[in-house]
């Protein structure tokens, strides 16, 4: 996918994606690049290749899948390597998996915006309009995934592995819990109020 111009001037958001289905991958791509603000640099299906095409090419914003060679670990990881290797590059994660704890794990790991592999366009932002609220340095987190999540809050069960094969275990102190808990009174508003996902800054946890 070669690099395109506006107005004689480079496109404004240049995509890189990580994923190890090529048929998504690809589509992923085509649809991406039909966009006149977006340009897919290209993707790679392996963690390295994909750090060296990002080497070559640069990009504004990854999109990665989690569960890399059958293990989701290798996803958060290498969301986390972009975090600190590349710092001006934003991740949006699209997974099959995203249950709470690997939610947690890649929001710690510096992802900003989380959504589900089957996540229906019409309940949510489309993938292109995601790519820009990310590229502005906005965030975006599936409501339903921080619903799920807060559920287990209140239920004290977030502490043991959830819907992953990640031995990753969550512990949140009492402070960072009622931030959660405002944030699903926010999204019922918000759904409520006809307005889809959330849109607004999300409160860091590494600082409560």
């Amino acid at each position: 996918m070669s690099a395109k111009t506006t107005a004689g001037e480079p496109c404004e958001i240049k995509v890189i994606i990580l994923e190890d289905d090529a048929f998504l991958a690809d589509a992923m791509g085509r649809r991406l690049d039909s966009q006149e603000d977006v340009s897919v640099v290209g993707w790679r299906r392996d963690i390295e290749g994909f750090f060296a095409l990002l080497d070559q090419e640069g990009a504004d914003v990854a999109i990665v899948d989690l569960h890399l060679d059958r293990d989701v670990k290798n996803g958060i990881a290498a969301v986390a390597r972009i975090r600190d290797a590349y710092p001006s590059v934003r991740c949006l994660v699209r997974t099959a998996f995203p249950g709470p704890a690997n939610f947690l794990a890649t929001y710690y790991a510096g992802v900003k915006a989380f959504i589900s592999k089957e996540a229906d366009d019409s309940l949510g932002p489309p993938l292109h309009e995601l790519v820009r609220i990310v590229a502005r340095g906005g965030r975006y987190y599936d409501p339903e995934i921080i619903e799920n999540l807060v559920s287990l809050i209140a239920q004290n069960r977030l502490q043991a592995p959830v819907q992953t094969d990640v031995a990753h275990r969550v512990n949140l102190t009492r402070r960072q819990r009622q931030v959660l808990r405002l944030l699903v009174e926010e999204l019922s508003y918000k759904l409520d109020s006809g307005e889809n996902g959330f849109w607004g800054p999300f409160c860091p946890f590494s600082r409560l």
